[in-house]
């Protein structure tokens, strides 16, 4: 998937947006590499950046879950604990 251009220019939206799509690649690589056989993969899905822009950071989320089997995606909040319950 390529790094995210820039409408108006064709060059990446920003350096830091480049380097996130980067390490969401990387990430995506290790997750399909590892997950293969899986039926189903289950992920954190990322906060967006505060100065990133909500077409960059659907195409990080594309680029997270590109070429996976079933993903879901758990949205948490930031540094606070999950708890499950089994009845």
């Amino acid at each position: 998937m390529p790094i995210s251009m820039s409408a108006t220019t064709g060059s990446p939206a920003s350096a830091e947006e480049a380097s996130t799509l980067l390490a969401t690649r990387i990430l995506n690589n290790l997750i399909c590499k590892y997950s293969k056989d899986s039926a189903l993969v289950m992920t954190n899905l990322p906060m967006p950046g505060e100065a990133q822009s909500p077409a960059n950071y659907m195409q990080q989320v594309t680029t997270l879950v590109d070429s996976l089997p079933l993903c879901m995606l758990i949205m948490g909040q930031k540094n606070s604990d999950v708890v499950t319950m089994y009845s």
